[in-house]
């Protein structure tokens, strides 16, 4: 891949340096033959624009290296350009100029070069809708028609290669013309075939094929629009811009094909243009016929003016459907149009998901905008401008449903109308009402998985303060105690082999009482793993075990009211602040009594460890255990406050929950 990236860059550094000398001599022998300055601009464009071929065929190549498009346009974009560029400055006089007899004059490089570019643009101008946008060709079927391109193509070039090497003054025969002509229409069969499935393509074709389809085909009606521009400056400058536009609507098809709305430009550029050749026509028409017939200068333009007039509005409405059922697909049908929709959402990566499914229910109805809420009234996202929303004229045509999953509500959309009072027919308005529970479904599976996220932070965050609780358990209880352990087992060895027996018993008896606690410190850790208890007992009797697993000689009183149903995380939560609270008594407050009370009061859950112990100094700053127990309340929308003094600590654990007690 590295390989083929940096034969990509020095390609394209070629044809930039070749088409810089190329258009460096066609700006050169412009300005001697006096060429105005816009003008000589825009023939200086014509030499260069292979390299926009080149360009966009190179970043092609380099974002989609396994699409052949890519190198194609490459290619032929670098060896139209050396063609060019070597046309530029055999006209510039540098190879004795273009007459094959004066002297000076040897162009069999340039020959080679236009026998080439002859066959690749032929070739690219024949198989272009059969390998876009993928670089295959469709299907089997298209095998023969590109076949029969390329072998046109090379004729034609053969053909021409013969007639530049006869002699000049030599007439073209009747044969040589017939077959001419025979090759010209084996390359033009080839390529009408070609259009020709192209265009059942896109009739057939859906989302994204059918986008991308349409980026080649209002690009090429452009392209063939401009070449009537004339020979003017602006007729040249008009040529220009539609055979730069061409790759670059390739790229973008390929690359990015919901860019720009394609399908409205296409839509309207299609139905106006149409309308427009059809009045003009019409008009003529109408205007010479009832010139025969009639008498008097204006009548008859009055006369065909009216006919047009009445005719033209059901025209209209019928080209308008005619060019949607092209651009957009048959769309009356709510199962065609829902299908197209799930192509979409299907197809569409996860940080696309919202605008592909406005940019599909906006399709379907061709809708000036959409805007999708969440249940609780924010905007989850909105396509088309916001002041089609707005206004009475506006919000009469806007169509709004309420977004259900499962009889719960969980969201609204607003389908703007095309125009400011214009409302929805019926049969549009069922095409809305089938779309609306698909809508639904994705918007609630795009909550689900901002949810989702939400509770794997969550459960990373505990993960990650547990591991820390039983880290700093094991290093500040657990370990130390077992460490001793070890310590008295190598001094009753020792007391041992000195026959020492009565230091061996002592040892033994310490080691014994150390057991104890280090089993009691077992308990203790295992019943702060909390979720396990509070399954199989309840917050409750998990707080009781808890207190009761400490086996401390200090008495703890504990006290719990009647507590409502509660929500696993506040259980859970309020389990581990408070085992964290008695845990900490136990080990710094130095106490002779606690006492631990959990109730609900006023629609909140409070949990209050209180002790008699020495207190701490709060400018020391707070330890991991007391900023876990806050970071609990906060994410319950909750808080923890501690109070501490040399005559007590006590922790207040407070969460809302609703109800009264």
């Amino acid at each position: 891949m590295r390989v083929y990236r940096v034969v990509i860059v020095v390609v394209l550094l070629i044809a930039a340096l070749v088409a810089t000398v190329g258009g460096v001599a066609e700006w050169t022998r412009q300005q001697d033959l006096g060429t105005p300055t816009v003008r000589a601009l825009a023939f200086v464009g014509f030499t260069v624009v292979a390299l926009s071929w080149a360009m966009i065929g190179g970043v092609l190549s380099w974002l989609r290296p396994r699409n052949r498009l890519g190198a194609l346009m490459l290619g032929v974009g670098f060896i139209t350009q050396l063609s060019t560029t070597e046309e530029a400055l055999a006209q510039a006089g540098l190879f004795g100029g273009l007459d094959p007899a004066a002297p000076g004059t040897d162009r069999s490089v340039g020959m080679l070069l236009s026998l080439l570019v002859g066959f690749a643009l032929y070739v690219t101008i024949g198989l272009l809708p059969a390998l876009y946008p993928s670089g295959r060709l469709p299907a089997r079927s298209w095998r023969w028609p590109a076949a029969v391109v390329v072998l046109g193509a090379a004729l034609m070039q053969l053909q021409w290669l013969a007639a530049n090497l006869s002699a000049p003054v030599q007439s073209a025969s009747p044969a040589s013309e017939l077959l001419q002509a025979l090759t010209t229409a084996v390359f033009l069969l080839g390529v009408l075939a070609v259009w020709v499935l192209c265009i059942v393509r896109l009739a057939r074709s859906r989302y994204p094929e059918r986008q991308q389809l349409m980026w080649l085909f209002a690009s090429v009606v452009v392209v063939v629009i401009t070449l009537f521009a004339g020979e003017s400056t602006i007729g040249l400058w008009v040529q220009l811009a539609g055979l730069y536009l061409l790759p670059v609507a390739i790229g973008i098809g390929i690359v990015r094909y919901r860019l720009l709305g394609i399908e409205t430009v296409l839509r309207r550029g299609l139905v106006y243009g149409t309308l427009t050749a059809v009045i003009v026509a019409a008009y003529a028409g109408v205007s010479a016929l009832a010139g025969t017939q009639l008498t008097g200068a204006a009548f008859p333009a009055v006369i065909a003016a009216a006919l047009v007039a009445v005719g033209l509005n059901p025209l209209r409405i019928r080209l308008q459907n005619a060019v949607d059922r092209l651009v957009y697909g048959q769309r009356s049908d709510p199962a065609r149009a829902l299908s197209d929709l799930g192509h979409r959402v299907v197809g569409a990566a996860e940080g696309e998901l919202v605008a592909v499914l406005l940019g599909g229910v906006q399709n379907a109805v061709r809708s000036a905008g959409v805007r999708i809420h969440h249940g609780d009234g924010t905007l989850l996202g909105r396509l088309g401008d916001e002041a089609s929303f707005h206004g009475a004229d506006a919000q009469a045509s806007c169509f709004v449903a309420e977004l259900t999953v499962g009889g719960a509500v969980v969201g609204s959309l607003e389908v703007a109308g095309r125009r400011p009072g214009e409302r929805y027919s019926g049969q549009d308005e069922l095409l809305l009402r089938a779309i609306v529970p698909q809508v639904a479904v994705v918007v609630r599976a795009l909550q689900l998985t901002a949810e989702l996220e939400r509770e794997r932070e969550a459960v990373a965050a505990a993960t990650s303060q547990e591991r820390e609780r039983l880290r700093r358990d094991f290093h500040d209880g657990l370990g130390p105690s077992l460490t001793g352990v070890g310590l008295g087992l190598e001094a009753l060895s020792d007391a041992l082999e000195s026959g020492d027996r009565a230091t061996a018993g002592q040892i033994t008896t310490v080691l014994r009482q150390e057991m104890q606690s280090t089993v009691i410190e077992v308990r203790r850790i295992l019943a702060d793993l909390g979720p396990v208890v509070l399954a199989e007992q309840g917050l409750a009797a998990a707080i009781e075990r808890r207190v009761t697993a400490a086996a401390s000689p200090m008495p703890i009183e504990v006290r719990i009211l009647p507590l409502p149903p509660l929500p696993a995380e506040v259980e859970e939560a309020t389990y581990l602040v408070t085992a964290e609270a008695v845990n900490n008594v136990l080990k710094h407050a130095n106490a002779n009594r606690a006492s631990v009370e959990v109730g609900v009061y006023s629609g909140r859950l409070v949990a209050r460890v209180t002790d008699d112990g020495i207190g701490f100094q709060t400018d020391e700053g707070a330890g991991i255990g007391l900023e876990s127990m806050r970071t609990r309340a906060a994410a319950l929308g909750g808080e923890c406050e501690i109070t501490t003094a040399d005559t007590g600590t006590t922790v207040t654990f407070t969460i809302p929950i609703g109800g009264e007690s």
